[in-house]
């Protein structure tokens, strides 16, 4: 506490410009095993809750190597934070997975398993059967759909010709998905 209201720690001074800075988990949320700060050491700090936001994590992916079908999905899917086990260090993982799977590492029931065990079962349901289609086909993005369906109408009445259920499954996800916000 000395350190926080003093900027300083027995003859040790803490610099000029220097900011200390803390991250802890929230104490009132059953998700983590968390000690109850003292409210005389929290009230030395400034509380700020951050949230991750899809954008920002795109951007972040699109720079550091993320697998393309991941940030495609993440694109496709604006609530995708919102659950504790969908966070964006889990989908960072996915992208490693998949990166993994693609040189022959393991299965794709393997992936799907691991992929389930980092984002829950309905995210990694939906990703992988969004996954399985576009390896073989390609996809409008919902976006598209959305701004400029005639472009794209062909596409789609193609999947309806062909029979092509999967694909109409993807793209209708895809749509609920972007469409949620």
């Amino acid at each position: 506490m000395q350190l926080l209201s003093a900027r300083r720690l027995n003859q040790y001074q803490l610099p000029h410009g220097w900011l200390p800075v803390a991250a802890v988990n929230p104490q009132d949320d059953e998700n983590y095993d968390t000690n109850r700060l003292d409210d005389a050491m929290m009230a030395r700090f400034v509380r700020i809750d951050v949230r991750p936001g899809v954008k920002p994590w795109i951007s972040w992916a699109e720079a550091n190597n993320t697998h393309e079908a991941v940030i495609g999905f993440v694109k496709a899917t604006p609530k995708i934070f919102e659950s504790r086990m969908s966070n964006p260090r889990a989908w960072t993982k996915v992208s490693t997975l998949l990166r993994e799977y693609e040189k022959g590492k393991f299965s794709r029931d393997t992936l799907q398993s691991m992929v389930q065990g980092c984002v829950g079962v309905e995210l990694a349901t939906a990703f992988i059967r969004v996954l399985r289609c576009s390896t073989t086909v390609k996809l409008p993005p919902p976006e598209l759909i959305v701004n400029n369906y005639a472009k794209v109408c062909g596409v789609i009445q193609e999947f309806t010709s062909a029979g092509n259920t999967p694909a109409l499954e993807s793209v209708c996800m895809q749509m609920f998905r972007y469409l949620q916000d």
